[in-house]
């Protein structure tokens, strides 16, 4: 049943009118007609009104927007791509989870746990964390949407120590026939309901040989807390600078800028471009204490790189810099220590 026919069903049930409907939660007679016939869809805040007004319940309402949003975008790319395109729950891989074998390591307070191993499933809804896959068949390859190309790994970090303050360092992975494949990617969030410092995130890989049963995970991430960091100091250097740069134990630093950067969700955020020619391992934290000459102080919001070059990136400020400003002061921080996790014997699933 679609999300216009919960509506619809209830409506009726009430008695009401498109018009009387559209009077209480204050929209068009238009706009009613067009959710009830899955040409258009509420936003959230007004699917939120709507429900309540109908006694809905709001989660039982927002699950059906979610698949006849995703239905919608389906549609569009099988016109798009010529192509036909199926839609259906991932499954959860609880088989697959009683496979797991060496799936937890412990290195000076911080674990790290595979929770789950799937492939190919490529929708996710970041709020209510569902899974959804998208599978093609049809004369183009879809990028995004193709299947059987990914290795999908979700993992819980936890981290025990107030005085680590964990940074992805590096990930990638082996199969048992000895092929290498290097994350294409990863992301994830804080997840409070496991521990103060606990993570959750997944990374998606190349999918390894079809021959192959079984994968080792290597996972590297750095002590990201100041105190326990090297800093490289850029003290005043201008604005508008380039081509500055510092050297620490032969890893030089290039600092190329602040540069204007406009996004959706910061629009006046600013840049700091840097170019990193490392020497050794890659210990990399970020910036700390940014500061500009009027005494105005900075976060840093993290940063990435361009292209396939990993050496050029740069890191976002949380607001713009003052227009007034002429010189900028930071720390660039080193890690002293890499954790390396190696998980191994994990199942590759068929």
């Amino acid at each position: 049943m679609s999300s216009g026919h919960i509506i619809t069903q209830r409506r009726k049930c009430m008695g009401l009118t498109q018009e009387k409907l559209a009077e209480q939660i204050n929209v068009s007679r238009q706009t009613i007609a067009m959710w009830e016939t899955s040409k258009q869809f509420p936003s959230d805040s007004v699917a939120i009104i709507a429900a309540r007004f109908l006694d809905i319940p709001e989660e039982e309402l927002f699950e059906q927007l979610r698949w006849d949003r995703l239905h919608q975008r389906v549609n569009q790319l099988e016109k798009q791509y010529d192509a036909t395109i199926t839609v259906k729950p991932a499954k959860e891989g609880q088989q697959m989870m009683g496979l797991l074998k060496n799936a937890t390591q412990t290195i000076d307070d911080v674990t790290i746990t595979v929770t789950r191993i799937y492939k190919s499933i490529y929708w996710v809804d970041p709020i209510h964390g569902k899974t959804h896959g998208i599978y093609v068949t049809g004369p183009y390859d879809i990028r995004m949407y193709h299947t059987d190309k990914k290795l999908i790994v979700h993992l819980l970090r936890e981290n025990r120590n107030p005085r680590m303050n964990l940074t992805f360092s590096r990930i990638y992975a082996e199969d048992n026939l000895g092929n290498h494949f290097n994350s294409g990617g990863s992301g994830g969030a804080e997840d409070e309901s496991v521990g103060e410092y606990a993570y959750r995130f997944a990374a998606h890989f190349e999918y390894p040989s079809p021959q192959a049963s079984s994968f080792i995970l290597h996972y590297d991430v750095v002590n990201g807390h100041e105190d326990e960091c090297d800093a490289l100091l850029f003290e005043d250097v201008p604005i508008d600078g380039e081509g500055i740069t510092r050297t620490f134990n032969d890893d030089v630093i290039t600092y190329n800028g602040v540069h204007w950067h406009k996004r959706e969700n910061l629009p006046d955020s600013c840049q700091i471009h840097l170019v990193h020619n490392m020497a050794r391992e890659v210990r990399h934290v970020g910036l700390a204490a940014i500061t500009d000459n009027l005494g105005n102080q900075y976060g840093s919001t993290g940063g990435g790189s361009w292209g396939n070059n990993k050496d050029v990136f740069f890191e976002n400020f949380k607001k713009a810099i003052d227009p007034k400003a002429t010189s900028i002061s930071f720390k660039y921080l080193f890690a002293r220590k890499i954790f390396t996790f190696e998980l191994r014997d994990l199942p590759l699933p068929s």
